[in-house]
């Protein structure tokens, strides 16, 4: 298989031109982006000396909620409080359609069946979260591939561990908002999505919270 490179890294920054385009956006005394990080429920950092806003909190879905938000208010001429709420909910529709495609699209691709709606839009929500600057949906793919290749030496069932190697990270989906390992969030998530025991097990030990079987 061949995955391109990619140079994403998740971070929300924009930049603006001018000082009429720090005023639209910023609004009365910060009162746009103060509603905006409201609504998102992230912090909005504004540079002054580069002129930049930037997007930071633990959730990375509300990150790029915030990120995609604000890029398509830099397009408006004006901005109302009712206008960035308008403009949030269709990013917000976007983004969820777009999670709802991507973890459709890497089971597809790994050709694996009967995997819930729950796990499936968990895992589109990965596409959104880093590590180490790696993006962890093409990392879960990546390793579900793997996994499929390594069993096929083995005469072991392909698609069980391709199924363990696309699933053993989806706890970093969670982990911002969930206590413990994301091999122990994971583990528990999958196991109440109904996904069967062996599969549960080796995402569970893939960083020995459990010995390996």
């Amino acid at each position: 298989f061949i995955r391109p490179y990619c140079p994403e890294r998740g971070i929300g920054f924009l930049v603006l031109q001018n000082n009429a385009a720090v005023e639209k956006m910023l609004g009365p005394n910060g009162s746009h982006i103060q509603f905006l990080e409201k609504l998102c429920g992230i912090d909005i950092i504004y540079n002054e000396s580069a002129k930049t806003l930037s997007v930071s909190g633990f959730d990375p879905v509300r990150r790029e909620l915030a990120r995609s938000t604000l890029e398509k208010l830099s397009r408006d001429k004006f901005i109302t409080t009712e206008r960035i709420q308008q403009t949030m909910e269709k990013a917000k529709r976007e983004l969820f359609k777009k999670i709802k495609d991507d973890g459709n699209k890497i089971c597809k691709e790994l050709k694996l069946k009967n995997v819930s709606t729950e796990i499936r839009n968990m895992m589109g929500a990965l596409r959104y979260r880093y590590s180490f600057t790696q993006n962890q949906y093409f990392h879960c793919a990546e390793v579900g591939h793997l996994c499929g290749l390594l069993a096929s030496e083995i005469d072991d069932p392909i698609f069980d561990a391709r199924r363990s190697g696309m699933l053993h990270d989806i706890g970093k989906a969670m982990d911002h908002s969930i206590d413990g390992g994301h091999a122990v969030i994971g583990a528990d998530f999958i196991e109440k999505n109904g996904e069967k025991d062996h599969i549960v097990h080796a995402v569970r030990a893939h960083h020995y919270d459990e010995p390996p079987s």
